[in-house]
Order: structure tokens, then sequence, then C-alpha cells
């Protein structure tokens, strides 16, 4: 068998550019940074459009300001701080339980509007394990193989 030719850089062989993975914004923490590295290198390059990258800003900023909230609750080892004293010596919930909360709820949304939930890769034909098949509910026709 002959030699093959040089490997081409970044080009398919049908001559069209295989698209980068998308870059983290600069302007992100550092943990951002990771979140948005470990999920764009999980997926295929071509995976996020150009419109869904502030979407994915948002997600990886939520994920950050959630383990700061977290790290807040659970400070030392210690039991979980669930309330806080108010000046007037009323025992309120966290504000970072809130924050938590919040941040939770956005990271599921976006999540799903990504598309790297589970439930928004996976229909119900394929969770049960079944070969998803499609039936017309057009019926009785002229030439329906079924007859």
């Amino acid at each position: 068998m002959g030699k093959r030719g040089p490997k081409g850089n970044n080009v398919s062989s049908l001559g069209l550019a295989v698209k980068d993975r998308p870059k983290p914004p600069h302007w992100l923490p550092k943990k951002a940074k990771e979140t948005w590295k470990r999920i764009v290198d999980s997926k295929k390059p071509d995976f996020f459009h150009e419109a869904e990258l502030p979407l994915l800003e948002q997600y990886c900023m939520s994920v950050e300001i959630f383990h700061h909230a977290r790290l807040q609750v659970y400070q030392n080892g210690e039991p979980p701080k669930l309330t806080q004293s108010t000046p007037q010596g009323l025992e309120i919930p966290s504000a970072y339980l809130k924050i938590m909360d919040t941040q939770k709820k956005d990271m599921a949304m976006l999540s799903t509007k990504l598309r790297i939930a589970v439930n928004s890769r996976v229909s119900n034909h394929k969770a049960a394990g079944e070969k998803e098949t499609v039936k017309s509910k057009r019926v009785n026709l002229m030439f329906d193989e079924n007859k």
C-alpha cells in the first residue's frame, strides 16, 4: 500500500473547515471556565450554535454562584447554616440557601435549553430501551403498504 498524503490542518475530507470548539469568555471566573471547558469538550465541536453561547455563559456563572453559596452554607465542615439572625433577633432562612435554590432552578432551565440535560436528549422510547418507530397517522390510502 502506498504512502498516504499529509494530514490537513483543520480541514475535512470534503475540503470544508472543521469548526473549532468555542472558547470561554476571558471574563469568566476560573471555576466557570473549567465548567465551560468540561461541557464543551464533552460535545462535538459543532454542537453549540453561536446564539447559544450566552446561555452557556449564564449556565457556567450559575454553577459558579451555586458553589460559592454552598461554601458559605457549609463552612469549615460545620453543620450547615440554615438560618441567619436579623438585627431584631429573628431567625430567617439563610440568604445563601435562597441563592442556591435560584441558581439550581436556573441551571436546570439552561441545561435543557442547551441540550446538555439528560431529559433533553432522551425520548421516552430510548429511555425504555425500545426502538423508536414513527407511524403515519394517515391510514387507508390508495397505496398503503399495510393492505
